[in-house]
């Protein structure tokens, strides 16, 4: 590259010279960094120019062994559910935080209400640091039949398919097992799995 040539960096469109990454003039091999913040898609450009008079195939800048590393990663793993990092930077922070920044132990905190942990929120779909907030399942009457609902719904009555929820019941407390629910069921509860 010659001395009245450059590379201008620009990141999502925004010129990166007055954050001092750029070069100019013969600088030969150099390493540079670029920190991105964010869960998002950006859109790195790097622009040559040249205000001399050569024209000629070296009167160029190249770029070689460009990698990326996230600083932390997409999802965490517990339980067998993958749960977003996103999710967890947005509605189980103060987890995160207690945790030293360990999004996994973060995920398997106990939330506000005591009886889910944090990764069980969000299969819930209950907020991990409300303590009043949880999964609440009820029985109603329709037409002369018992049904059972329960809130929050992530599927939202059946018009999307965010969750799998399953109606057990069983005819005791004392009985450990829970099965299909029956006309002999006085006690119930709902499962929520991920699809």
């Amino acid at each position: 590259m010659a001395g009245s040539a450059g590379v201008d960096v620009y990141l999502d469109g925004e010129d990166l010279y007055d954050d001092g990454i750029y070069l100019e003039g013969d600088s030969g091999w150099t390493d540079a960094t670029l920190e991105i913040d964010g869960f998002a898609k950006h859109t790195i450009v790097f622009e040559y120019w040249n205000a001399g008079n050569t024209n000629t195939l070296s009167d160029c800048a190249y770029i070689d062994q460009m990698s990326w590393t996230p600083s932390k990663p997409a999802t965490v793993i517990v339980e067998g559910v993958e749960i977003p990092v996103s999710w967890i930077d947005e509605e189980a922070l103060p987890f995160v935080e207690t945790s030293g920044g360990d999004y996994e132990t973060a995920a398997k905190s106990v939330a506000a209400n005591g009886e889910n942990a944090v990764w069980e929120c969000y299969v819930n779909g209950v907020d991990p640091t409300n303590a009043a907030d949880r999964l609440l399942a009820t029985i109603e009457m329709e037409d002369g039949e018992p049904v059972v609902r329960w809130t929050p719904d992530l599927n939202e009555g059946g018009t999307k398919n965010l969750r799998v929820y399953t109606v057990e019941g069983k005819t005791n407390l004392v009985d450990r097992s829970w099965g299909p629910t029956n006309e002999s069921t006085r006690f119930f509860r709902v499962r929520v799995e991920m699809p």
